[in-house]
């Protein structure tokens, strides 16, 4: 596994501003299993880390979050090009 401080950036486009970096991590493990390898909510969290909120701070409007994660996770949620975080259907990029 590479160190953190190695690890590539990604985006999720399109997150409900209501969601907290829990939440969403939550979602991506509970939605988003059959992209993540089916791996449990303790090692998502310690493959992906939070570096920060982009967008309107409006309830109702949308914001993307940059991520580091572990270059495998990062390689899938690449290829799914989006994920499904509550009713929302998010984007992922690079």
């Amino acid at each position: 596994m590479a160190t953190l401080t190695t690890w590539p950036r990604l985006a999720i486009f399109d997150v409900p501003n209501s969601f907290s970096e829990d939440k969403v991590l939550r979602a991506l493990v509970g939605q988003n299993g059959d992209v993540l390898g089916n791996r449990s909510e303790a090692e998502i969290r310690a493959l992906v880390k939070f570096k920060f909120k982009r967008g309107s701070k409006e309830i109702g409007k949308t914001s993307y979050l940059a991520l580091k994660a572990d270059p495998g996770i990062r390689e899938v949620l690449i290829k799914a090009k989006r994920v499904y975080l509550g009713i929302m259907r998010c984007r992922v990029g690079s």
